[in-house]
């Protein structure tokens, strides 16, 4: 992503050529650094205060030490920052240059260039993306070609991804994963009304943000139903697309539905409240046999503080067949609903602070 590499600046004066081409400090900010002579003369140090100016970022500084001097700006965005990776892209933490506003830049990968029909994929993701519009969702923006580069333009999140806090805080009291799973769920239903299925629910690809609502993200996987071509045996770059752990069973020999994503958000809903999602222990190549045909152990078994009334919604969105769950994320929000009010958790264990569900499909 920061491009490829001119030569390591030796001194000063190639460090600030450096600095002109990458475009990633304004003219105007190194003038008058210059002029006040503020910069240090030594290459590290000179970096070191840039960085603590905030004119440039440790990533800015760690690829300009190489040499490296392309490829921070693209379109009206400077990157600032690896965020993680996606199924077909690179995602980074960038901002709009004429008003500083935080995005996510998803940047497909130049490998998968050569790969046929990895470009049309990776657009199309862009233009489901771009059609759905939910709180409980995370926006696509624009959808972006700047030379031999392609790239989504996406609402960033503040937050923390469910899978992260798993390993930080291990299971979610019982009322948090309630709420997280209903967000999630209304998220899903507006994408499901527009013909749009995730295809890729885990909690590594949920976010909670600083203000409690939660977010759907990295749609990589999603597809039209109408779309009867893209199957889960497609692969790129030799990897079957979806996560074993979250894959319904009927996705080894049929296309997805809002179906395969309840189940998908089902082994989420398991994992946050036991710890671990179903089969966890089954090795790699065992895991879809054992989501085809072994039962699931019911999650009140694992922790006495998990209703029954609970457990079952959990085992309903975990059933083998399609037919035998929630036929829609609605049915599955009234079901919630429907639960006793519980207790709150005990002082000791910290809850992130939840909002109320905004309605669907506005802002």
């Amino acid at each position: 992503m920061a491009g490829f590499v001119v030569s390591r600046p030796t001194n000063l004066s190639s460090l600030l050529e450096a600095l002109r081409q990458s475009e990633l400090v304004e003219p105007a900010d190194l003038h008058a650094l210059l002029t006040r002579r503020a910069l240090p003369l030594e290459i590290d140090a000179a970096l070191d205060f840039l960085v603590q100016q905030r004119l440039l970022t440790p990533f800015h500084a760690r690829h300009l030490r190489e040499g490296r001097i392309h490829g921070f700006i693209l379109g009206d965005y400077r990157v600032l920052q690896p965020l993680g990776r996606g199924g077909m892209g690179l995602v980074y933490l960038a901002e709009r240059r004429s008003d500083k506003q935080k995005v996510a830049l998803k940047v497909l990968r130049t490998q998968l260039h050569r790969i046929p029909g990895a470009r049309e994929r990776f657009a199309r993701e862009g233009r489901t993306t771009a059609a759905l519009d939910h709180p409980n969702l995370v926006r696509t923006l624009e959808v972006r070609q700047q030379g031999n580069t392609y790239f989504l333009v996406m609402e960033y999140v503040a937050g923390q991804s469910l899978n992260k806090r798993l390993a930080r805080t291990g299971r979610f009291p019982v009322d948090l994963a309630v709420t997280v799973i209903r967000q999630a769920a209304a998220g899903l239903q507006h994408a499901h009304e527009r013909g749009v299925v995730h295809r890729d629910l885990k909690p590594s690809n949920l976010v909670l943000d600083t203000a409690g609502h939660v977010k759907v993200l990295d749609m990589g996987l999603a597809r039209f139903f109408e779309d009867r071509t893209d199957n889960l045996t497609e692969r790129v770059g030799g990897g079957i697309l979806g996560s074993p752990d979250y894959l319904a069973p009927e996705l080894a020999r049929q296309p997805a539905d809002c179906r395969s994503d309840l189940y998908a958000l089902g082994a989420t809903f398991y994992c946050l409240l036991v710890g671990e999602p179903p089969f966890a222990t089954y090795p790699g190549s065992s895991k879809m046999l054992a989501h085809q045909m072994r039962p699931v152990l019911p999650p009140h078994q694992h922790d006495a503080r998990i209703s029954p009334q609970l457990s079952a919604i959990v085992l309903k969105l975990l059933a083998k067949s399609p037919e035998d769950r929630y036929q829609s994320a609605r049915e599955l929000i009234e079901a919630l609903d429907r639960l006793p009010v519980t207790q709150p958790p005990p002082p000791a264990v910290a809850v992130v602070p939840t909002q109320p569900l905004p309605a669907a499909g506005r802002k």
